[in-house]
Formats: structure tokens, sequence, C-alpha cells
């Protein structure tokens, strides 16, 4: 397909576009420098781009690990999250404003390549690309969570090419494998949309409430309960015996579906909240007493079509579907009729897009299946590609030997949340806790639904800066670079974990983000950021040590530094030693002195400086 592509953009008419100048790391040829930013030909720059990593004798439609024969290759990678529509967006027409044709899109992905590869990148871990509805959506574009259809890709994301969108996609692929880059995709078969289009033909699957009582939906409080807890069996009787629990669940109504004007209505969910008064109930959080509101703008798919069999002493047979904290937790409370054809349905997901040659999945609230419909999703996808990889959504250690029984190959743990805090000891606890974990997890300090470490109290930028440099190195730890966490970002790209409402306007005034979420938003990255520059190029360098150190990396070899307030990694093995340290405090200079648990005559004569990462040869 990447042939199909070059053949097109030799047609296309002469674009030029402006980029900022840190993605041209291939130094390609430009019709004039402008400083921070390059002025290019749009279809000839990517064409030279293209040209320049073409491999005739490789398959790049295929998943990469069809080419290198690696199987377990996530312990391997450096992971980038991006969402495709504002990592690649810009103000390529100089106009002084973000208009719609310049979001990003799956072929101005391809600028990115380059530069992403010279930080190591070999794993784009993509935020969801399928169709998500537009109707209740949030801010400006929605979010891409929203999905309404997972067997369409998100038609925004096309680019001004003889190509289908379809086709595009398979060349970002594509031109990802070239680059050595594996292509991951984040799915979300536990919600849809509130306006999916299975909801037409299924109604079944989801889940109604009386259109009367919407302004006044939200999860119910459990006042018995004395705190923010997932559901279980012990609280059980006292979420159901809560008043609010019972003035909950009477507001769900049977699904329209038999009504004898459905099949002249289901078009259009707007007449059917007029006509025949109810309306698909939005998501909420599975933890009791948790403050967030409904998630307006998805639902939960009804995956057993009987109520679990743990809520039966509580409620009247009769009782409509209702989402509630336990009819959530599909992994824990299970009904006794599996709602087949909505499982076939979901299974089928990941094969669609394996036919693009992706190679791995992130599954969204995947711990909220039942573990039987997991095992299905991983069991039709390994059929393809034997080296398919999974990731669970998955934040507690202690549950890695069960997710990997349900066939993850990795877990994303609480880095965002736990390695910030290292006044509090969990960065710590963190490096040091996963060495021997049965899978990987991510090394992360941020994600696209948590508050920017450079934008954290303690530390800011440096701190940002430094863990980054460990992250690289953390034993067991995959790095993950959140998209803009390279730039230091501050805005965050939703208020999540840590985030206040405050957090949407740190950015200035006189800024055109100033205000936007990316998760819904038009939003351009700060590409031009002056610090940027600096922090890539070092990247580039401690990504070099750890590829050139391969197969020294590894748990096994892995042991531990801590004195006083620095931190770090020591690998030893075969007589290759290498140690990873840095100083984590904001004030005091440190002098790493000899760490008898580790080695009994190992010493240091290097300062470091607040803040300072030191890679160290022996």
């Amino acid at each position: 397909m990447i042939q199909t592509l070059l053949n097109a953009l030799k047609t296309q008419p002469q674009t030029l576009v402006f980029i900022p100048k840190i993605w041209n790391a291939l130094s390609l040829p430009v019709l004039e420098d402008h400083g921070d930013e390059i002025l290019v030909d749009e279809a000839a720059y990517l064409h030279a781009l293209l040209k320049q990593v073409m491999q005739p004798n490789m398959n790049a439609s295929k998943p990469l690990s069809f080419t290198t024969n690696e199987t377990k290759w996530l312990a391997d990678s450096i992971t980038y999250s991006m969402m495709i529509r504002t990592s690649s967006a810009w103000d390529y027409d100089h106009s002084g404003a973000l208009e719609p044709s310049e979001n990003g899109t799956f072929l101005r992905t391809l600028y990115l390549l380059p530069y992403l590869r010279r930080m190591g990148v070999n794993l784009l871990y993509l935020l969801p690309i399928s169709k998500y509805a537009l109707e209740n959506k949030k801010g400006e574009l929605g979010s891409v969570y929203g999905v309404s259809n997972f067997f369409q890709l998100d038609p925004n994301l096309k680019h001004a090419t003889s190509l289908t969108i379809e086709e595009e996609f398979q060349c970002m692929v594509e031109a990802a494998h070239l680059f050595g880059m594996r292509v991951m995709i984040d799915l979300i078969p536990r919600t849809n949309s509130t306006n999916s289009e299975l909801i037409r033909d299924h109604p079944e699957w989801f889940y109604w409430i009386d259109r009367d009582e919407y302004d006044h939906y939200a999860p119910p409080a459990v006042p018995a309960v004395d705190a923010v807890v997932q559901p279980n069996d012990e609280i059980l009787p006292l979420i159901y015996a809560a008043p609010e629990v019972q003035a909950h669940i009477k507001k769900f109504r049977p699904h329209p579906g038999t009504h004898p004007r459905w099949p002249e209505l289901k078009d259009d969910l707007a007449a059917v909240e007029k006509e025949l008064g109810v309306r698909v109930a939005p998501a909420f959080s599975d933890h009791v007493n948790d403050v967030q509101p409904p998630w307006t703008d998805i639902t939960f798919f009804r995956l057993y079509l009987d109520h679990p069999t743990k809520a039966l002493p509580y409620i009247d047979a009769s009782t409509p579907p209702y989402i509630l904290f336990d009819t959530i937790k599909g992994n824990l409370y299970q009904g006794d009729i599996i709602n087949e054809e909505l499982w076939t349905v979901l299974s089928s997901i990941v094969p669609f897009y394996q036919q693009f040659g992706v190679d791995g999945a992130r599954i969204d609230m995947g711990h909220a299946l039942p573990t039987l419909l997991t095992q299905r999703i991983v069991e039709r996808a390994k059929e393809i590609d034997p080296y398919f990889a999974f990731v669970a959504e998955e934040t507690v250690k202690e549950k890695s030997h069960r997710i990997q029984q349900d066939g993850y190959d990795m877990m994303i743990g609480n880095g965002f949340y736990a390695l910030p805090r290292y006044r509090e000891g969990q960065t710590k606890e963190y490096y040091f806790g996963y060495k021997d974990n049965v899978i990987p997890v991510f090394a992360n300090i941020e994600t696209h639904d948590t508050k920017r470490a450079a934008n954290r109290d303690y530390g800011g930028k440096a701190m940002a800066e430094a863990l980054t440099y460990l992250n690289y190195f953390m034993p067991n730890g995959v790095p993950f670079i959140n998209s803009g966490q390279e730039l230091f970002e501050i805005q965050p790209m939703n208020l999540g974990v840590d985030c206040t409402q405050e957090e949407q306007f740190v950015l200035p005034k006189d800024d055109p983000f100033h205000g936007h979420l990316a998760l819904f938003d038009s939003y351009q990255l700060h590409y031009l950021t002056p610090d940027a520059p600096r922090f890539i190029a070092l990247l580039e360098q401690v990504a070099a040590i750890r590829w050139a150190h391969k197969s020294l990396f590894r748990p096994a070899h892995a042991s531990f530094i801590e004195y006083e307030e620095v931190l770090g990694f020591s690998y030893h093995h075969e007589g290759e030693r290498l140690e990873i340290v840095a100083n984590l405090s904001l004030h005091h200079t440190s002098t790493v002195a000899p760490v008898e648990v580790i080695f009994s005559s190992m010493e240091y004569d290097h300062l470091l400086r607040p803040m300072e990462v030191k890679i160290l040869r022996f």
C-alpha cells in the first residue's frame, strides 16, 4: 500500500505547509527555513520521507513480528501514546488559528515518525481511532472514547488524497513498521456511545431509563459505606439496602425494541425519547461513592441477558436491566445467560484491525469484563497473530497473575499516580516493586487521563525530565511517553487523575488553547517549546544506551540503588555493568556514597545536582 501512496503523492497538487523543524529528524530537503519551523511541499516531503525508509523485501503490511520473529516484544518497547487528531495537528497554513482541516490525520502522523524514532520509540499506542458519536458530545469535537461503530475508522482522520481512509490507515501502519515501530490500538469493548449505531438493531444490548429521570440521573450514594470502594460481596447488602439505590433502580425501563413503533423510530433516538419516553442510560464509575458525575456520552453494554446472580436476593425478578456498581463489574458479578450475539461482535473487533497489520491492543476497562469474554477476545486475535500483545488496564500489582492467566501480556500499572509522589515514597515503591512481576508494567508518569508531570507541585519540569530518563531503565518497566510529555506540556488532555477544575486553565490566557482539553477540543501541542529540543536530544542519547545494552537490561540482572535522595538501578551481567542514578532532591547536591547493600566496595565520586540523572559505565 505504501507504493500506492507514493504514486498518489506524485500526482498531488502542490500544497505548501509549515511544520515544526523538530519533526525533520531525517534532515530532508525543505523549501524555506523559518527558524523553529520549515516550509515544505507536503506531498513531496512525505514522498521523500517514505522513499528514505522503503525496504523492498519487507512486507510491512503484516505485523512486525512476522518479519522480526520476536515473540515477547513488549518488554523491549519504548511506547509513545498519541491521539492522532491532536498529536499531528498544526497551524499548517500559518493563519494564526487551528482550523478543522488542520487537525491530525493518519497521513500527517507520518511527519512524526522520524521525530519519534529519534527518541527510541518503537511502539505507537493510538488512542481510539474508531468512528465516534457527535450527539451529546463533550467539548468542540467530542471524545474519541464515545465510539459509535467499532468497524469504521474515524472519518475525521482522513487526509486529502485519492486513497480511502482504510488505505490511509494501512499506509500509516506500514510506514510505522518501516521505521521499526509497532502499532497498538486502544479498544473499548465494555462501553459504547449513548448514540451507538448498534442500538438500532439491538436495543436489548443497552440499558434504558425514563426520559423524565435523565436530569436527575447520577450514581447513587451509599451512606452506609463510608469510603470510595469497588463493590464486593461484603458490602453488597448495604448497597441494595440504600434508599438512594432503590430509587436509582426504579428509573430504569425495559428496552423499547418490542414497541410496535420501534422500527420506524429506531434511526432517530431523539424521536424515540419523545415518542416512547425512554433514552439510553449513561455510564458512571464502578466505585461506590465516587463523586464523578455520569459519563453522558457513553453507556455500558449489557453483557448478560439476566441480572447478576448475586443481586437476585435484593431485587424483584421483573426489575428492568439497570446500571449499578455490581452490574458494571462483569469480572466479579455475572448472570447466567450470556449475551452470545454481543460477545461475538466484541470478539470480532481486534481481528478487524488486524487486517491492517496492527501489532497489539490495550483493552480499556478490561478489568470489568468477564474472564470468559476476555479469553475469547485474546484467543481470536492470537489465532491470527500468535505474537499479538494485549495490555490490561489494571493498576493493582497483586492482580498480575490473574490477568496473565486471562491472556494479557502486560499491565498499565499506576505509575502515573505513584511515580510523581516522591515525597510520599511511592516513586521508590513503584520503581523497586515490579522487578519480579510476572508481566511487564508501564513506566509512565502521565497519561491522557492525568495531570501533566511538568505541572506537578514537586519538581515540575525538572522532575518530569528526571523521571522520564529513569523510566527508560526501570526493571521490568516499559518506558511510556504521553504525547506532549517530551515538550513539557502543562495542560492536561482531560480532567482525570489528580486534576482539579482549575487545571483546564493552566495555560496563559493569551495562549490560543487556554481552556481547551485535547480529549474533547481542538488542540495543538507546543512543539516550539524552547526546552524541548534539549530534552529530546537527551532522550535520543538515553535511548541509544538502552538499545546498545539491550541484553543487559533484564529484570534478572537488576538491583537497586538508594542513598539519601538518590535512587537508581544497577545492571550487572557477564562482566558488563551499568548504573543509572538520579538525585531527586529539589535543593541538595548529593555525593553517591558506598551502597553496601548492593556491592561491598561500590563508591562514586560524582556529585549529583538536584534532579540530575547520571548513567555510569564500569
